[in-house]
């Protein structure tokens, strides 16, 4: 029988092309879909053009996403174009949307974007669902609803830097729409630390201020998992926000009190190495992190990347086994997807802080050894990640990796 999915990843500093090459040389017949990281230092409407061009063929998928330097099978690279391509059998059907104007009608966006994905599936869903599900309602949203199906989620991150509340409405507005989708998951575009412009792109276009969803129905085994490796270092402290603001903390200066259990200098370092956590309510410890990036002197507070809402109880985090939280995103995430024999294709999101903490490339030495160097590994670092914590809660996640298995066997099997 052949197999339900067959990836390969290809990476080259100099073309897109070169990196098609090499996704290709992974034993693929063709191409149905295309996954591609890329830094700033590449023009995005010349990577664009050059896929298309390769390609020849309007029915693949295409999505592009600007990065913080990319992962493949190969190690991490900065100043790179990676390329993850798929070969799609039956049992897999992928739709996909990019909705602009995050900044402006956030909700309004996401909520359509959802639905435009969904409606491009081009394949009748019933073919992929069929060995698991049956009597499924149909038409494709609905499937969406109650079927076997995921979601993978890219978001411009300066949109989401400068309009936070923006990003909470965003995400309101795809759970909303998607309902009980089992994984949500992606990340944040970047710029390599320029702070200035991030893009994703399609077939069509390039876009600023955008949103992109991937709708994945599927039979085959799949699996998510989180992890970031940081443990608390004080006690629970309620937290008194403004927006991303933290502006006390059990009833002190936030910053009084941040100081105080650091013990250190403030400054960038600091703030990265010794985020706050948020306890999940779910089956093995876990907290949410929560990055300050910025602390105000004068008024002694501390700004956040992502908003926290008052009244919760955070801790300051410290840096635990940080390292090793690749292998066991991973692990988590093959537990999830049923321990598949054959895989796919493994994609990571990871923080572009934690760079700064753990060299990305030891991490891939790390998840290359976990499921061979014989299967495709595919991500980039981003400003934010989003996944499901331990709990069940879709949310946006800071100095974490996400992790996403695609098994290339069948559930059940």
């Amino acid at each position: 029988m052949a197999a339900p999915l067959k990836a390969g990843v290809g990476v080259s500093k100099s073309s897109p092309e070169e990196a098609l090459e090499g996704a290709a040389d992974w034993g693929l017949d063709r191409i149905d879909a295309v996954l591609c990281a890329f830094s700033p230092r590449h023009d995005p409407h010349e990577v664009r053009e050059a896929i298309v061009e390769y390609l020849e063929d309007d029915r693949c998928l295409i999505l592009g996403l600007s990065s913080a330097g990319n992962i493949t099978t190969d190690g991490f690279s900065d100043g790179s174009v990676a390329i993850l391509a798929m070969e799609l059998s039956k049992l897999v059907a992928m739709g996909m949307a990019i909705g602009t104007g995050l900044s402006e009608d956030p909700y309004r966006v996401a909520r359509e974007t959802v639905t435009e994905a969904a409606k491009s599936v081009e394949v009748d869903v019933s073919a992929s669902l069929a060995p698991v599900a049956t009597k499924l309602v149909t038409g494709n949203v609905d499937v969406t609803r109650h079927s076997l199906v995921d979601a993978l989620l890219f978001t411009d991150d300066l949109c989401c830097l400068n309009h936070p509340e923006a990003l909470m409405e965003a995400l309101r507005g795809v759970l909303d729409c998607l309902g009980t989708v089992p994984r949500i998951v992606g990340g944040m575009t970047a710029d390599e630390y320029e702070f200035e412009r991030t893009y994703i792109f399609d077939d069509s276009g390039v876009y600023e201020d955008a949103l992109a969803v991937l709708i994945l129905y599927s039979s085959v085994k799949r699996g998510h998992a989180v992890d970031h490796g940081f443990v608390p270092s004080s006690e629970p402290m309620i937290v008194e926000t403004e927006g991303v603001d933290v502006i006390r903390m059990d009833g002190e200066p936030a910053l009084d009190v941040y100081e105080e259990v650091v013990g250190e200098e403030i400054g960038m370092e600091t703030l990265l190495k010794y985020p706050l956590g948020v306890e999940d309510p779910g089956p093995r410890p876990y907290h949410l992190i929560r990055t300050p990036f910025e602390v105000d002197e004068e008024e002694r507070t501390l700004k956040l990347v992502a908003q926290l809402p008052s009244g919760v109880a955070v801790r300051v985090m410290e840096p635990g086994d940080v390292e090793d939280s690749f292998k066991r995103a991973v692990q988590r995430a093959l537990e999830d997807a049923g321990s598949p024999d054959e895989l796919g294709a493994v994609l990571v999101f990871n923080c572009m802080a934690r760079h700064l903490i753990v060299d990305t490339d030891d991490a891939v030495d790390l998840l290359r050894d976990l499921v061979s160097e014989d299967v495709p590994i595919f991500g980039f670092n981003c400003y934010g990640e989003y996944g499901l914590t331990p709990s069940g809660k879709f949310v946006q996640h800071n100095q974490t990796v996400v992790t996403y298995v695609l098994g290339s066997e069948v559930v059940g099997r």
